[in-house]
C-alpha cells in the first residue's frame, strides 16, 4: 500500500449539512403549530358584544406545509448527492490516497470489491433529484375560479417521505465503505499497528458497524449487508449506530 495516506474532504461539507440542520429545525418550528390549527371553514368567534362573527378564510391552505417541506427535501438531496460523492471517491485509489481500487478486500483483479455497491447510491440520487421539485410552485385555482389555490402540500410530503427512504440507503452505502477503508488501512499501515489513529467518535461507530457487519475480503453478496445497514441508518434495530453518532458529535 502507497505511504501516502489521507482522507480527501469535500470542502462544501459543512455548508450543505448546516442548510439541511437549519431546514429541519425551521420544519419543526412550522409543523408544531400548523398541526394544531384549525382547518375547518368558517371559523365562528363570539365578539364582546355578543354577536357572532363568521370569518370565511383558506384555512384548509397548507401552503406554509408544503414549502417547508419543500426546503426539507431540498436539503435531503443535496446531503445525499454530498454522501453519494464521498462513498464515489473510496472506489478510486487516486482519490482515496492508495486504498486498493474499488476496495476490494481479496486480490484486486480478482475481486470487484465494492463497485456494485457504490452503483445503487448512484442509482438512487437522480431519482432523489427528480423527486426535489418542489410541489408548492405547482399551485393554481381551477374551474373558472371556483376551486381554491391548492398548494400541493401532500406532494410534498410524499415525495420528501420517498427522498428520505432513499437517503437511508446512500447513506447506508457510505458507512459499509467507509468502515471497510478504515479496515484497509488498518491492514497496510506500515507500523504494523491494528488502530489506524481514528477519532473516539469513529471508532464508537466503525465498532458498532461490525459488530453486524464482517470487513469484506474475497467477493460475497453484499445486498443482505446493505439491507442490514439501511435498518441500522433509520433505527431499526440500530439503536447502538445512533448512540455512536450522537456521542460522537458531543466530542
Amino acid at each position: 500500500m502507497p505511504a501516502k495516506r489521507g482522507q480527501h474532504q469535500v470542502r462544501a461539507a459543512p455548508h450543505i449539512l448546516a442548510s439541511l440542520r437549519q431546514n429541519l429545525n425551521h420544519a419543526e418550528k412550522v409543523l408544531t403549530p400548523e398541526m394544531n390549527a384549525s382547518t375547518s371553514n368558517p371559523l365562528v368567534f363570539r365578539k364582546e358584544d355578543g354577536q357572532v362573527e363568521f370569518v370565511m378564510g383558506g384555512n384548509w391552505d397548507g401552503a406554509v406545509l408544503g414549502h417547508s417541506l419543500d426546503a426539507l427535501n431540498a436539503g435531503l438531496v443535496d446531503a445525499g448527492v454530498l454522501s453519494q460523492e464521498l462513498s464515489a471517491r473510496l472506489l478510486s485509489s487516486r482519490w482515496s490516497y492508495g486504498l486498493p481500487a474499488n476496495l476490494a478486500g481479496g486480490k484486486v483483479g480478482l475481486n470487484s470489491g465494492m463497485v456494485q455497491l457504490q452503483t445503487v447510491a448512484t442509482a438512487l440520487v437522480p431519482e432523489m433529484q427528480v423527486r426535489a421539485f418542489p410541489s408548492g410552485t405547482l399551485s393554481r385555482p381551477a374551474k373558472d375560479g371556483q376551486e381554491d389555490h391548492n398548494t400541493m402540500a401532500m406532494a410534498s410530503a410524499r415525495n420528501l417521505r420517498a427522498n428520505q427512504a432513499r437517503l437511508d440507503t446512500v447513506l447506508a452505502v457510505q458507512y459499509i465503505m467507509s468502515a471497510q477503508g478504515v479496515d484497509l488501512v488498518a491492514r497496510g499501515i506500515d507500523d504494523g499497528a491494528a488502530d489506524p489513529r481514528l477519532g473516539a467518535g469513529t471508532r464508537r461507530i466503525h465498532a458498532v458497524i461490525r459488530g453486524a457487519i464482517a470487513e469484506l475480503q474475497d467477493d460475497r453478496n453484499l445486498t443482505p449487508d446493505l439491507e442490514k445497514m439501511v435498518r441500522m441508518v433509520n433505527g431499526q434495530g440500530g439503536e447502538g449506530l445512533l448512540q455512536a453518532v450522537r456521542g460522537g458529535a458531543r466530542r
